[in-house]
């Protein structure tokens, strides 16, 4: 039981930590200067994807509340959902 969860959680972080930009610099840095640096290069990204995601959902959160996008969302899903009923 040991040896299928070490191998499945093994298999995770292999699956779920794609090779990139920021994982190869993040390795390269690691290398060169050591853990401390290789660890500030991911919080940077951390920092970068969650500033993006914050910007996306206030604008569409702007997008929601304005009125004719509101209006225009409803006609294009009465005309999708028309033709199957």
């Amino acid at each position: 039981m040991l040896t299928l969860f070490t191998s499945s959680l093994l298999l995770g972080i292999v699956f779920c930590a794609p090779p990139g930009a920021i994982a190869a610099e993040a390795v390269r840095r690691g290398f060169a200067k050591g853990f401390r640096p290789a660890l500030f290069v991911e919080f940077g990204s951390l920092v970068g994807d969650a500033t993006w995601a914050i910007v996306a959902l206030v604008g569409l959160a702007v997008l929601v509340q304005t009125r004719w996008c509101v209006c225009r969302w409803r006609c294009s899903g009465q005309y999708i959902i028309d033709p199957i009923y």
